[in-house]
């Protein structure tokens, strides 16, 4: 039994969809990484005379004109890591080009689409919705769902059915910027296969998931002394998961 299947939601133009893979988040930040642009990129950027956010039109712009050699599917991508002003799903056509310059002007190659500020408690809520989702039999998120699209109003639905209860302000704020884990798509879309990968990296590596590419993972559940850590209200949940029917 799946938690969400791509006959369930009649009016979703992306339910059912295949995704088009196209070159990963790393793999683009790299190749601009490699090409050593960052000063480039940087004097790109402030010739728009920026504030503090930019439209994503003159980032991507910026970016080409730093580097042409990047294909537009990389341009895409890389623009994934100058966060929306507003969030992902209200959010305006501002967008804060700091959190891209950072990328490029360290070392560290982190180019994990939450910046390392917000991976921390990114991870306490992939790791609750992880154990809620085995409490109900299913290994990983990935096992939950059998699209590959999903919009991303309608997949912030179905993690909120997850997350602790009664749900604070601060907790979907958190959920609503775990899209971001998954490439947007045409059509208010969200790569649910790319979410899943990292959601899993988070659930169980925790903040220090960034620090590698995505990849499937099947490791054993959380021990019970590592979910105790979780700071978020777990047994405000334990009830109602109980009246939740097992998949068989």
């Amino acid at each position: 039994k799946k938690i969400f299947a791509a006959g369930s939601v009649e009016q979703s133009p992306t339910a059912g969809e295949k995704r088009d893979p196209g070159p990963t988040l790393e793999e683009s930040c790299t190749h601009l990484y490699r090409l050593q642009r960052a000063d480039v990129l940087r004097a790109a950027i402030f010739s728009h005379a920026p504030d503090v956010y930019l439209p994503f039109t003159a980032i991507a712009a910026a970016l080409r004109q730093a580097a042409p050699e990047l294909t537009e599917a990389e341009v895409a991508q890389i623009c994934r890591l100058a966060p929306q002003k507003g969030g992902p799903l209200h959010g305006e056509d501002a967008f804060s080009y700091s959190h891209l310059l950072e990328r490029f002007e360290s070392d560290r190659k982190d180019f994990h689409p939450l910046n390392p500020r917000e991976r921390s408690t990114a991870a306490d809520m992939c790791r609750y919705m992880d154990q809620r989702l085995q409490a109900l039999g299913f290994p990983s998120v990935s096992n939950a769902f059998e699209v590959e699209v999903m919009r991303a109003d309608q997949f912030l639905d179905q993690l909120q059915l997850y997350m602790p209860k009664p749900i604070r302000p601060e907790d979907l704020k958190v959920a609503e910027n775990l899209l971001r884990l998954g490439r947007p798509l045409s059509g208010g879309g969200i790569d649910v296969v790319e979410f899943c990968e990292r959601f899993e990296l988070l659930a169980r590596n925790g903040a220090a998931a960034g620090s590698a590419p995505p990849a499937p993972v099947r490791p054993p559940p959380i021990p019970d002394s590592d979910v105790s850590k979780v700071l978020l209200r777990e047994r405000s949940c334990c009830s109602w998961c109980a009246g939740l029917r097992l998949p068989r």
